[in-house]
């Protein structure tokens, strides 16, 4: 099923390195909260649905050099910026691309690990980028079909995973 809900902002604001938009959606009705983690190097995207709001973030975060501060920095984010989920995708590898793969690696581990730690019985998916917008958006092609109403790639992206489990069917 081809997922791409309108979406109306209700609030946009930035503080500090974070941009926080909270918008509402047409989905039909939820009884889980789904989010999405596109892992960066220097922005992060996350993103939460639940029966009433689509939560969006991309948040600006410092190149770390070494694998425990990325992991460290990642668990901070999660912490402080998602709430409890039932279902947590993680944007995987593009298998394309060459660049920052180890650092992208070590952010995907965190929030693995961060998610297995707090949240218990959860399900944690990693999936391609191309798999979740072929699923979400009919097309592999498709990467943000909101960027005229402002939201930006990395959120669109988080969106993308969040979605995902939704448009695959699995939205219990």
């Amino acid at each position: 099923m081809i997922l791409t809900p309108n979406l109306m902002i209700v609030n946009d604001a930035t503080i500090d390195n974070v941009r926080s938009i909270l918008l509402v959606h047409n989905l039909p009705m939820l009884t889980n909260r789904y989010a999405g983690l596109d892992p960066g190097t220097t922005h992060i995207g996350l993103a939460q649905v639940d029966n009433n709001f689509v939560r969006l973030c991309e948040i600006k975060i410092p190149r770390d050099n070494t694998t425990g501060k990325r992991i460290e920095h990642i668990w901070s984010i999660l912490t402080e910026h998602l709430l409890d989920m039932k279902i947590f995708v993680i944007e995987g590898a593009s298998y394309g691309d060459r660049y920052r793969q180890v650092e992208l690696q070590d952010i995907r581990c965190g929030a693995t690990a961060w998610a297995m730690n707090r949240l218990g019985n959860i399900e944690i998916d990693i999936v391609p980028p191309s798999t979740i917008r072929k699923i979400v958006f009919g097309s592999a092609k498709i990467k943000n079909p909101w960027k005229e109403q402002g939201i930006p790639d990395n959120a669109a992206a988080a969106l993308g995973c969040a979605l995902y489990p939704i448009a695959k069917g699995n939205a219990t």
